[in-house]
């Protein structure tokens, strides 16, 4: 009775709060192999359908394959030749850099959804160059953020968990919000909107790129239902998320790479710093030493 109590108390701190994160890095690494096996049968049930496409299906979707790569490589030579005229306009006018992004493909392994977490458990992790925070993105909207890591799994909070919270923008107005996690499946709340805001059914939102934790202007939610209480300063907006939860089984990593690069010039200020220092320590010294031998010159002379 006792280990069961125990054993209740364990499962609910951990549930609610994340007590046990050495426990559960141990945990996934044993389980990893499990939760391969587990996804396996979907794979292959795709590869399957596949193989046996018909070949005129195949050749049509080969056909437009090789016409989008044509468009988007024509279309990547004028984005390319853009981006070097205006990095040139920012050098003129001393501008800070604009912010680049790198992307790394992740498969859904499993997803966790009840009335208090909504999360899901991807084949990437530390060895990954995973980190705790890092944003999820899914068929170019914005899917959730890191939260756990383990060697070659970890756990993304979506955007719909209760526990998390987006700063976006209308893209009609510009009007500012926080999307909140309602703990259903695709909704959304938008919190504190003013009774009297501009703001109605069909709105799109998408990410403010406050706070810099989501890149900016990726799509999160449209808004479906605006309730508003005679008397109340604010009115309740939902609004469902463009990513499909039910239907997601990829999600691409986001690595912001002017983060990096912040980081090696703090990294050479630092070191030039520590040289700096060090270089008037060695000049006091030899101060010190020729002071030194100057007084000893006088009291000889003397």
């Amino acid at each position: 009775m006792l280990f069961a109590i125990l054993s209740l108390i364990i499962m609910v701190a951990d549930y609610r709060q994340h007590k046990t994160q050495d426990l559960h890095t141990a945990l996934s690494i044993l389980t990893y192999p499990f939760q391969v096996i587990v996804d396996l049968p979907s794979k292959v049930t795709a590869s399957l359908g596949s193989f046996f496409a018909t070949h005129k299906t195949l050749a049509r979707e080969n056909k437009d394959y090789r016409e989008k790569i044509q468009f988007y490589s024509a279309q990547q030579k004028m984005f390319l030749s853009i981006r070097e005229d205006n990095e040139a306009l920012r050098r003129q006018l001393n501008a800070k850099d604009k912010i680049y992004n790198k992307f790394s493909m992740s498969d859904i392994l499993n997803i966790a959804t009840d009335n208090f977490r909504h999360e899901a458990t991807i084949n990437s992790g530390e060895h990954d160059k995973v980190f705790i925070g890092q944003p999820v993105l899914t068929e170019g909207y914005i899917y959730g953020q890191i939260i756990q890591i383990a060697p070659f799994t970890s756990t993304v909070m979506q955007l719909t968990d209760t526990n998390h919270a987006i700063p976006v923008r209308n893209t009609r107005n510009g009007m500012r919000a926080l999307a909140v996690g309602t703990g259903k499946v695709n909704t959304l709340e938008l919190e504190a909107i003013a009774a009297n805001a501009d703001i109605r059914k069909g709105d799109t939102f998408v990410s403010s790129g406050l706070g810099r934790l989501f890149p900016a202007d990726y799509p999160v939610a449209k808004v479906t239902d605006v309730e508003y209480e005679p008397g109340d300063p604010f009115v309740t907006v939902s609004a469902t998320t463009f990513t499909n939860y039910n239907m997601s089984r990829q999600v691409l990593l986001v690595w912001d790479t002017s983060k990096a690069k912040v980081a090696k010039l703090n990294a050479a200020s630092e070191e030039k710093d520590k040289e700096a220092s060090s270089d008037a320590s060695d000049q006091k010294d030899d101060k010190k030493e020729k002071g030194s031998e100057g007084k000893k010159k006088n009291e000889e002379a003397n």
